[in-house]
């Protein structure tokens, strides 16, 4: 239905947004490990986002950043992450994998990750585990993760921008100056400071 206001996620059912998923899909296609998916609130980031993820053939995880509450604490952050790789496709696709992973539990399709305890599992040795295959890590509106514990995720990123090769991040962001300055690549106090971000704008139709 082309004017249902829900977010798309089929080619379809999305409007005019074929640039926008070209420069996606080349980004991705030329392993760019962080990619920026920008534009003002209701603009349909999130219906590119999904579109995009559902068309590739690549394992990827999805992670809603607007379910965290307000200073959110470890937990929290870990149950995103536990939901956004609970998925059939997903679960599927690198069983083999998920399968060795100390602290993580699977049952059925839902994956539980371990935060506390002997078990813990840091985000960064999470992501070098998925990076023995072609993973696209996706977050919709990452700014949402600024707060007590931001750092956390922003310090796996950095780690997984180095080492882990096989990994891209999608990061949308309808609160612009607010993803950028928690992203802080200009910033020589963030862990992502001098890293490369590959932008993509969605702009307001005429």
């Amino acid at each position: 239905m082309l004017f249902d206001p829900r977010p798309k996620s089929t080619r379809e059912e999305l409007f005019d947004r074929e640039g926008e998923l070209e420069r996606l899909r080349k980004a991705v296609d030329e392993m760019k490990p962080m990619i920026a998916l920008t534009g003002v609130r209701r603009i349909g980031k999130t219906s590119v986002l999904k579109v995009f993820l559902n068309e590739v053939d690549v394992p990827y995880v999805l992670v809603d950043a607007r379910s965290l509450p307000p200073n959110y604490g470890l937990r929290d952050l870990y149950s995103v992450f536990s939901s956004g790789m609970s998925r059939k496709g997903f679960v599927e696709g690198m069983k083999d994998v998920l399968k060795v992973v100390k602290g993580l539990k699977i049952a059925g399709f839902e994956v539980e990750l371990s935060w506390k305890g002997r078990d813990a599992i840091s985000l960064s040795v999470l992501f070098d585990y998925l990076n023995m295959r072609r993973v696209i890590i996706a977050v919709d509106e990452a700014q949402c993760f600024r707060g007590p514990r931001g750092r956390i995720f922003l310090d796996a990123l950095a780690h997984a921008y180095d080492y882990d090769d096989n990994i891209s991040f999608i990061l949308t962001g309808s609160e612009v100056g607010l993803l950028y300055e928690y992203l802080g690549v200009d910033n020589p106090t963030s862990p992502l400071y001098g890293r490369s971000l590959e932008a993509i704008v969605l702009e307001r139709f005429t």
